[in-house]
């Protein structure tokens, strides 16, 4: 059996390439190692609770907004119920202080309005750097559509501004430091280290709306996997892909854990792109360049608790709100685990009643997140998810304990008590996403670094995913465009979508 393209990954961006190739009548086979596909869009449930994992609202799903066209050229948008966050929605930013808490409202007058009322004598500063942002992403062709996207491609990499720089050289003020850069939890930068360009990309989707769908990420893998079986594109799971082979033309195909080969013309990699040199021996694949894909750095990880809440979650104020409790400054992720966990950032998302059809309706589930770093869990980093060493389990149940007092000392008027029913680490991401040093957004988007293009210099070996392009849902699904295009005509295919 030979295809012409094999996606490697089942992840947004591999079903986002295979419902774009799928439409284009190419045979496309998606090899996934795991036993469900979706990536960390996957849902999982305890005590009837469901839990996303990667998916807990995006922007640039409004009419006439990127992800919606996209969704409609994928076959998707028909298939899922987009909601929109309710217009005071928020990101709440608590300081731990007495000072009162500012919401981050996904509207930009909203929110420059609710900086202007705290801080008044900073309004210029305020309104320079929102301004700023809009500009940027005016030069963005996924948010003005009118731009062709090769230039901006070609570019996107290159001459990046500071973000801490330019936040502290208009304000001061150390909240509004605080609060505008507090997005970096969402790509998982340290401040230091993040570009002005690809932080406005990633705030600008939100600044301009926030969205769920019902049923959370699961409900969106379930979208594209009806619209990819509409295409004849075919899904094998449980398999994983140990060796991509090549000839002196380039690739040929792969071969697989149980010691499959299939053939195919293209192989796109969608995974974390420091694994794709062990899997390829083609003198291709040039010496610096493997040494490039393996020294990576890679963005932080998280802790996170999956609980259960004492207290009701159907409350506005609760559903539709993120709470965060940050430090103040523009300084809010360091590089290293120089901040104790006890004082870093915690964010409680309650995300129940966005979600009619889910079974975490009318249930008061919760999660909290918290940064981590690798270093914090190196020590057990030879264990396995099912084999743990008792001093893993107990540094997890302390770390649990610990993010579950300080969440109900901010907000337990809103949360009550709150039993912990899963708890994830570095070394969870690393297991169940694949993720080196368990990174919760791939490669590092820093001004120092990089990023892979989608195209290798092996002929029909692509790189897809949120370590090339952008993070997060977004941006993996961009990338997912992008590394189509590359095979199909990235303006032709750019025009289609466009006008969906």
């Amino acid at each position: 059996m030979k295809y012409d393209t094999i996606i490697i990954g089942s992840g947004i961006s591999g079903l986002t390439i295979a419902a774009i190739l799928g439409r284009r009548g190419q045979k496309v086979l998606i090899i996934e190692k795991n036993h469900r596909p979706g990536g960390a869009l996957k849902r999982f449930k305890r005590q009837k609770i469901a839990f996303d994992v990667g998916f807990h609202g995006t922007g640039c799903l409004g009419e006439g907004q990127i992800l919606k066209k996209l969704w409609n050229y994928c076959g998707v948008s028909s298939r899922v119920a987009i909601r929109p966050f309710p217009d005071l929605a928020s990101d709440l930013y608590h300081f731990g202080n007495g000072q009162e808490p500012i919401h981050g409202y996904f509207n930009y007058t909203h929110f420059e309005e609710e900086l202007c009322r705290h801080f008044p004598s900073e309004r210029r500063g305020v309104a320079d750097y929102l301004q700023l942002v809009r500009d940027i992403c005016q030069q963005t062709p996924f948010y003005n559509h009118e731009l062709p996207l090769t230039p901006f491609l070609r570019g996107f990499k290159t001459e990046l501004n500071s973000l801490s720089e330019t936040i502290t050289s208009l304000t001061d003020n150390p909240y509004i430091q605080a609060v505008l850069t507090a997005p970096v939890y969402l790509y998982g930068a340290p401040a230091e280290l993040a570009p002005l360009e690809k932080h406005a990309t990633v705030v600008h989707g939100y600044y301009s709306g926030n969205y769920s769908v019902d049923g959370g990420g699961q409900a969106v893998v379930d979208g594209f996997l009806e619209s990819l079986s509409d295409a004849g594109v075919e899904l094998l799971l449980s398999e994983e892909v140990l060796h991509i082979i090549t000839d002196d033309r380039g690739v040929s195909g792969v071969e697989t854990s149980s010691k499959m080969t299939i053939h195919g013309d293209n192989v796109i990699h969608t995974g974390h792109p420091s694994t794709v040199p062990a899997m390829t021996d083609t003198s291709l694949l040039r010496p610096a360049y493997r040494k490039r894909l393996s020294n990576l750095e890679n963005s932080l990880s998280l802790f996170a608790v999956y609980g259960k809440m004492s207290t009701d979650v159907n409350h506005d104020k609760v559903c539709w709100n993120n709470f965060y409790k940050i430090p103040l400054g523009s300084d809010l992720l360091p590089a290293t685990p120089v901040t104790p966990a006890s004082e870093r950032a915690l964010i409680m998302i309650c995300s129940g009643s966005r979600d009619i059809k889910n079974l975490q309706f009318n249930q008061n589930g919760v999660m909290l997140l918290r940064p981590a770093y690798w270093q914090e869990v190196e020590q057990f980093h030879d264990s396995s998810k099912n084999n743990r060493v008792a001093a893993y389990e107990e540094y997890k149940a302390l770390i649990a304990s610990e993010m579950i007092e300080s969440a109900e000392m901010q907000w337990g008027h809103l949360c009550g008590k709150i039993t912990p029913l899963a708890v994830g680490t570095p070394l969870t991401f690393r297991d169940e996403l694949s993720s080196p040093q368990g990174s919760a957004y791939g490669v590092l988007h820093g001004r120092d670094q990089i990023t892979p293009d989608t195209r290798t210099r092996v002929p029909g070996l692509f790189l897809s995913g949120q370590s090339t392009l952008m993070t997060g849902v977004v941006g993996a699904s961009l990338a997912g465009l992008v590394t189509a295009g590359e095979l199909i005509g990235l303006e032709e295919l750019w025009d289609d979508i466009r006008k969906c």
